[in-house]
């Protein structure tokens, strides 16, 4: 397959992207908050854990049947490729967080259970999105 450079950000509803993929034959990799669940305790500093109620959420209704536009039903979680973790979050040249390896590697492995668990193993789970200064 082929990546373009395309980036949809601010996504008021979920569906409308996997329906663009379907119409434009195309795969998406979508970035995920880790921060959520985590507390600001000073400058790009954070404590506690990435919380994946949201993400759970998100898969749960990836799995559910939509109208595709051409008169058929497509559940949204055929559009998608992967998913990366952070928005440049890593590193020292991250964005108002510094999170260390330790705290990435838990969550891609929390990423990976949470896949397993929705039956979406498929997907691909993509490298660090990070900013090295």
């Amino acid at each position: 397959g082929k990546f373009l450079p395309i980036c949809f950000s601010l996504i008021k509803n979920h569906r409308t992207d996997p329906q663009f993929a379907a119409q434009t034959n195309s795969k998406l990799i979508f970035g995920l908050n880790n921060l959520q669940g985590r507390i600001h305790v000073g400058h790009e500093k954070w404590s506690g854990g990435w919380n994946t109620t949201e993400l759970v959420n998100f898969l749960n209704n990836l799995s559910v049947d939509v109208p595709n536009g051409t008169g058929g039903y497509n559940k949204p979680v055929n559009n998608y490729y992967g998913f990366t973790v952070g928005n440049e979050i890593y590193g020292k040249g991250g964005h108002a967080a510094h999170l260390t390896v330790y705290e990435a590697a838990e969550d891609f492995t929390k990423l990976k259970i949470v896949l397993d668990e929705h039956g979406m193993s498929h997907l691909k789970i993509m490298g660090l999105d990070m900013s090295i200064k």
